[in-house]
C-alpha cells in the first residue's frame, strides 16, 4: 500500500491544541505566528493548504514555550532540536519525538506520589524523569543528548508554568 501523508488545517491544529486542559489557543494567532513570529521555522504548508504532523507538532511545541519566552528564545531552542527547520533531514530528533518526550516527562510527574511540589523539587523531578529517556536516543551522541535533555526539560518547565499561571487566573476569576 502507499503511504498517505495526513496534513492538518490551522483550525485542526488548534481544535488538537485545545484539547489540553487550560489551553486556549486561537486560529488566528498561528496564522501570525507562521506569517510573521516563526515563518522561518515553521515554513509553508507542506501538504497543499495544511500543515504537515511535523509543522503540526512544532506549532504546538511553539504554544507551550510560548507562555514564558518570546520568538527570538523559541527559535533558539527549536534550532537546538532542528537545526535547520525547513529540513527535516538534519533534525537531531523529530519533532514528534521532542513533543512525544515532552509528554512522557509531564505523565510521569503527574503519577508522583509525592504531593509536595518546591520549585527545586519540581526542577529535580523533570531532570531526573528526563534523564529515564536516554535509552530512547541511543543515536545521539552525549553532546547531543545534554542540549535535547536540556531542552525536553525546558520546554516541560514552560508547560508546568503555564498551567499554574493558568489554574492562578482561573482562581481569581473564580472570586472576582
Amino acid at each position: 500500500k502507499q503511504k498517505k501523508e495526513y496534513g492538518l488545517s490551522t483550525n485542526e491544529i488548534v481544535e488538537l491544541g485545545n484539547l489540553c486542559e487550560l489551553t486556549s489557543l486561537k486560529s488566528t494567532a498561528i496564522q501570525n505566528w507562521v506569517k510573521r513570529d516563526i515563518k522561518d521555522l515553521i515554513g509553508h504548508p507542506e501538504l497543499g493548504k495544511k500543515y504537515s504532523v511535523e509543522q503540526a507538532v512544532i506549532l504546538l511545541i511553539v504554544r507551550d514555550l510560548k507562555s514564558i519566552y518570546d520568538f527570538e528564545h523559541i527559535r533558539a531552542i527549536l534550532k537546538v532540536a532542528f537545526n535547520t527547520i525547513s529540513d527535516r533531514s538534519d533534525d537531531v530528533i523529530s519533532p514528534i519525538d521532542y513533543y512525544e518526550s515532552c509528554a512522557y516527562v509531564l505523565d510521569a510527574i503527574y503519577h508522583q506520589d509525592t504531593p509536595s511540589m518546591k520549585e527545586s523539587n519540581l526542577q529535580e523531578i523533570v531532570e531526573l524523569e528526563t534523564n529515564r529517556l536516554r535509552h530512547r536516543f541511543e543515536e545521539l551522541n552525549d553532546s547531543q543528548w545534554l542540549k535535547i535533555r536540556q531542552i525536553i526539560a525546558i520546554t516541560v518547565l514552560s508547560i508546568l508554568t503555564f498551567h499554574i499561571q493558568a489554574t492562578a487566573h482561573k482562581m481569581t476569576a473564580d472570586i472576582l
